[in-house]
């Protein structure tokens, strides 16, 4: 085969790969099933108490999955910060779920000057993210909740003021 069919052939195989890859991407997003309310969990903070999800009944939740080593969640959680600091004095509480040790979990919420509260999850976020509808198991992945625990949002990646911001106004309204 020649240099040129070589090259056909490996595009060919690069858009049928490609193809494949969206087919399951949609197919996954589209049997991805975000509950209806918010689920139970029990998780240590960054001085190792416990929280559990109930504590936080009566307000609107945004529930952020992330990770020190991961690229677009470290890209988000400065808007996570303005977020908390503008929305919290009117019920919102982020909760951030780090899936990673304690160590580098509070060394990255120092850096970033993170507000809110981080959970320790480890390997149990992704578990407890899946509970939340993330079916792929990705991250940055968050959920937010409205003061009766109903889910009225979920979004797989990097969250945008575009993407969350109205959704958080209407919760916080009582939508």
């Amino acid at each position: 085969m020649n240099k040129l069919g070589r090259g056909i052939l490996i595009l060919s195989l690069l858009v049928l790969s490609t193809v494949l890859g969206y087919t399951v991407y949609v197919e996954l997003a589209a049997t991805s099933t975000v509950p209806e309310q918010r689920q139970a969990f029990a998780l240590p903070d960054l001085q190792g108490k416990v929280h559990d999800a109930a504590e936080w009944d009566g307000k609107v939740v945004l529930l952020n999955f992330w990770a020190s080593w991961c690229g677009p969640c470290r890209e988000e959680i400065p808007l996570l910060v303005e977020m908390q600091k503008t929305h919290g004095p009117h019920g919102l509480q982020i909760i951030g779920i780090a899936l990673d040790e304690p160590e580098k979990a509070q060394q990255f919420a120092q850096e970033y000057g993170v507000n809110y509260p981080v959970l320790i999850a480890l390997e149990g976020g992704i578990e407890l993210s899946t509970a939340y509808g993330n079916a792929s198991g990705s991250i940055p992945y968050s959920v937010l909740y409205n003061r009766q625990g109903h889910i009225k949002k979920a979004v797989s990646g990097r969250v945008t003021q575009e993407n969350l911001g109205p959704a958080i106004i209407d919760a916080l309204q009582g939508g």
